[in-house]
C-alpha cells in the first residue's frame, strides 16, 4: 500500500471520530489494552452551542458561545472523577476552499479559546473572521483530563424548546449552527 493511501485511511479514520463526537483517550500506562484490569477512566464530554448575534443578544459582534460539561462516566470506584486539566475550543466555519480541489470544508474562525471555565464565547470576527460565504459554524472542544484527551464537538441534546411541534421529538439541531436560518444572516461587515 502506497504512503498516500496510508495517509488517505488515517486522515478518513480521524475525521469520522470528530464528526461523530467521540470520546478518544489512551489507556494508563502500565495498564494493558484488552486484558480488563486496572482502573480505566472514562469521560462523556458535552458542548451545547449556541450562536449570539448583535441585534438579538448582548453582544457587539457574532460570537459562539458553548457550554461544556465533562462528566466522569467510569464504572471503576478507584478512579477519581474526571476534572479537566486543560481545554481548547476552536470554531470552526463550513465554507468553500480556496484552493483547489474547491470542496467545502470546516475552517478555524475567531480566536481559540483555551480557559477552562465551562462556558466559553468565541467573537467570530476577531482573529479569522466569519466568511460572508461560510454555510455553518461549529466548535471542536478538546478537553484533557490527566494524561488523556477527549475530542468532541457541538452535540444536540434535547433542550427544553427544541420540541417546536410538540411532537415530542427534538425539532432544533445544536450540533450544526447554519447560518442561512439567520435573518439577517450573521456577519462582520
Amino acid at each position: 500500500m502506497n504512503g498516500s493511501i496510508k495517509q488517505s485511511l488515517v486522515i478518513a479514520a480521524v475525521a469520522s471520530l470528530i464528526a461523530s463526537g467521540a470520546a478518544v483517550a489512551d489507556h494508563k500506562p502500565g495498564h494493558t489494552k484488552g486484558n480488563g484490569g486496572g482502573p480505566k477512566l472514562s469521560v462523556d464530554v458535552e458542548n451545547v452551542c449556541k450562536l449570539l448575534v448583535p441585534g438579538v443578544d448582548d453582544v457587539a459582534y457574532p460570537t459562539l458561545r458553548v457550554t461544556t460539561t465533562v462528566t466522569d462516566t467510569s464504572d471503576d470506584n478507584n478512579v477519581d472523577p474526571g476534572a479537566a486539566t486543560q481545554k481548547q475550543v476552536d470554531a470552526v466555519q463550513f465554507i468553500q476552499s480556496a484552493e483547489p480541489p474547491k470542496k467545502k470544508e470546516w475552517k478555524p474562525v475567531g480566536a481559540p479559546d483555551d480557559s477552562l471555565g465551562s462556558v466559553v464565547e468565541i467573537n467570530l470576527c476577531d482573529g479569522v473572521p466569519l466568511s460572508d460565504d461560510a454555510k455553518a459554524v461549529n466548535a471542536s472542544v478538546q478537553v484533557s483530563v490527566g494524561d488523556r484527551n477527549f475530542i468532541s464537538r457541538c452535540d444536540n441534546p434535547f433542550l427544553d424548546g427544541d420540541d417546536l411541534d410538540g411532537d415530542g421529538t427534538d425539532d432544533v439541531d445544536q450540533s450544526r449552527i447554519d447560518l442561512d436560518e439567520y435573518d439577517p444572516r450573521p456577519s462582520c461587515q
